[in-house]
């Protein structure tokens, strides 16, 4: 997915709700994120300009100073009970072992630790990733495991010019540790796979219109790379828009 404004927005707010600083933080991030549209890594971003305390981000491809880490499995002992903030930007949608990557989540947050996800909705993103996650799914998931729910809101993920796109945007507060639920808890959950949807005709909704101007957009992107002038103004154009709100989220 990549960091967008609303995610800096969003994260920052839920900090100063509970009262932690940056500066204290040690955190992970699922994926190895840059800011949407730009070479900007999000590593850098938190280790330079927010200056957390650590930084660890977790991807199979190992790029941008991640661990090479399969979400699917269990993580390595040495990230238990680790990190006071956990940042899930667009990541646990793509792995299959859903159980899994939650528990991981889970049992790498501290006591007292944030776990941030940003994730699509059911009706949005199409043909996207393997699973989508209507609201409900993480009022349950807070009430099986105790967090507490900090925000939990529907959110635009971009801002203009790119098409409206809304996803949940939830943070909870671990309050204790404890064990993950069980697996036959959260196969009890609603979450749906991305090759069911087309047939859950309450929570899919395949817009003409809006699936229209993903293609144009997708379609402008792939000729703005061959006119080298043109790709140089519009990297140029998020380099700065990226750079300025990501300033004004200190």
């Amino acid at each position: 997915m990549g960091l967008t404004y609303n995610i800096l927005a969003f994260q920052d707010k839920v900090l100063k709700i509970i009262n932690l600083k940056w500066k204290d933080v040690r955190m992970c991030e699922l994926g190895d994120q840059i800011f949407y549209k730009s070479h900007i890594v999000a590593k850098k971003y938190y280790t330079e300009i927010k200056k957390v305390l650590e930084h660890v981000s977790l991807d199979l491809n190992g790029m941008f100073g991640s661990l090479v880490v399969d979400l699917n499995f269990p993580v390595p002992e040495s990230l238990i009970d680790r990190f006071q903030l956990i940042t899930d930007y667009g990541t646990s949608e793509h792995v299959e072992n859903q159980f899994q990557v939650f528990k991981n989540v889970h049992d790498m947050c501290k006591a007292n630790g944030i776990m941030i996800h940003t994730l699509p909705l059911p009706n949005n993103f199409p043909d996207h990733c393997l699973y989508y996650y209507p609201k409900e799914f993480f009022s349950r998931l807070a009430r099986l495991c105790d967090y507490k729910v900090i925000m939990l809101k529907i959110q635009n993920a971009f801002n203009p010019p790119i098409p409206k796109s809304r996803m949940i945007f939830v943070a909870f507060f671990k309050k204790k540790s404890s064990e993950f639920i069980s697996k036959k808890q959260f196969d009890e959950l609603n979450i749906f796979a991305a090759r069911t949807l087309p047939q859950n005709k309450k929570y899919y909704i395949r817009e003409k219109g809006i699936r229209q101007l993903w293609s144009i957009w997708y379609l402008f992107e792939m000729i703005i790379p061959k006119i080298g002038f043109l790709n140089r103004i519009y990297e140029r154009a998020y380099g700065i828009y990226f750079t300025f709100f990501s300033r004004r989220a200190l």
